[in-house]
């Protein structure tokens, strides 16, 4: 059976932010420059570190004619030459693409800063997500907080999605894709800064905390169009701001989080969540996988879809011959992804809370103990509560 829904998952949406061009040019540009210098600094550790091959270096000692061979030589010790060069023009270039990179992405998390939106003229009472009066936590960066864990992701279904447009949502979906490029190399950036701030301080930065929120939430709205989820027409907006959508991302900003966890939950901590995830996203974890002899010589098929994979190509033939998306498939499929993006907001440093082994599945957070919608702030000696 198909499921119906209401037009958004997102009810109460914040006053829309102000777009400020120079904060994107700003990011686009400290993108663009940090991998430039990433390039040059390869480039002079390549030529640094390769040895001058056999052939001219035996050339050289019989200075022999060959006008070629002799060309061939003198760039290659120029180039060796200017390997210095090009590891300091790399670094200086990469410096200035990562500050571009921190100074535009908070520029951006500011402005779609939950806080900041309640406060605006014009918003709405709740502005997507209630804070009690003088709390310095956050609200889950645009709706109420997650249930039984501070990460909460919904999507409804549409009633039903269009039978063939699956076909060609890849190719819609280019100009997200590469917008996305774009927003996680910055990502890894601000994540990397943030750990090292989380290290001596323990706290996030806020603003770079809400720029990342923004980024899986912008993910989260493309996969749900694409090919995470199958489960909408509506063509996801440009916006790293909650929007009126029917999927939607938010998780609770921490007030404080380890010094020493830093260290430890992206790659070691994680670890059986990541076997986990996969299975369910690797195509190794539900398909047959060819094989090749010491000749290079094939001695079997490859292929195979992982459990997400498998189940939306279910749903994706089911839709087009009969126009229908089972809701049982529905609800796994979100649980799937809602499991996720838990474990991905772990990784990504922006909770310490360990993520559950569980499939919490159904359009929205499942109805457990729930969450405040901000973590009350931290109250010194001797101070009266905020009121």
């Amino acid at each position: 059976m198909s499921q119906t829904s209401p037009p958004s998952a997102h009810r109460d949406s914040p006053t829309s932010p102000k777009m400020r061009p120079g904060q994107w040019v700003l990011l686009i540009l400290g993108v663009l420059l940090g991998n430039l210098g990433v390039t040059l600094l390869l480039g002079a550790l390549l030529r640094a570190l390769l040895p001058e091959p056999d052939e001219w270096r035996v050339m050289k000692h019989q200075e022999a004619s060959d006008w070629g061979m002799q060309q061939a030589t003198e760039a290659w010790e120029r180039l060796q030459d200017l390997a210095p060069t090009l590891a300091i023009i790399g670094a200086i270039t990469l410096l200035i693409g990562v500050a571009g990179v921190l100074l535009g992405a908070a520029g951006l998390g500011r402005d779609i800063d939950p806080q900041r939106l309640a406060a605006a003229p014009g918003a709405p009472g709740a502005a997507g997500a209630s804070t009690a009066p003088g709390a310095q936590g956050s609200p889950a960066v645009s709706a109420p907080a997650a249930v039984g864990y501070p990460v909460r992701l919904i999507g409804l279904l549409d009633s039903p999605p269009s039978r063939g447009l699956w076909l060609v949502k890849w190719l819609l979906a280019i100009p997200h894709y590469l917008v996305l490029a774009l927003l996680w190399s910055a990502l890894v950036v601000t994540t990397f800064a943030a750990g090292l701030v989380i290290l001596f301080t323990g706290r996030y930065p806020r603003a770079w905390f809400c720029f990342n929120v923004g980024v899986l939430r912008w993910s989260w709205r493309v996969g749900f169009y694409g090919y995470a989820a199958l489960a909408t027409d509506r063509y996801p907006p440009f916006t790293l701001a909650p929007a009126d959508y029917p999927a939607d991302l938010s998780i609770a900003y921490p007030q404080r989080l380890s010094h020493g966890l830093v260290l430890v939950k992206s790659w070691l901590l994680a670890i059986p969540h990541l076997l986990l995830i996969g299975i369910f996203t690797s195509p190794s974890g539900t398909g047959w996988q060819g094989s090749w002899d010491q000749a290079g010589n094939t001695t079997g098929g490859g292929g195979g879809f992982s459990l997400l994979g498998l189940l939306l190509l279910i749903t994706a033939v089911i839709l087009l011959f009969t126009g229908r998306y089972f809701t049982g498939i529905f609800d796994l499929v979100m649980g799937l992804n809602r499991w996720v993006n838990r474990v991905g907001a772990y990784v990504l440093l922006m909770r310490d809370e360990y993520p559950p082994f569980r499939l919490d599945q159904g359009p929205e957070e499942p109805d457990r103990a729930r969450l405040p919608d901000h973590e009350p702030s931290e109250q010194r000696p001797g101070t009266s509560p905020a009121t």
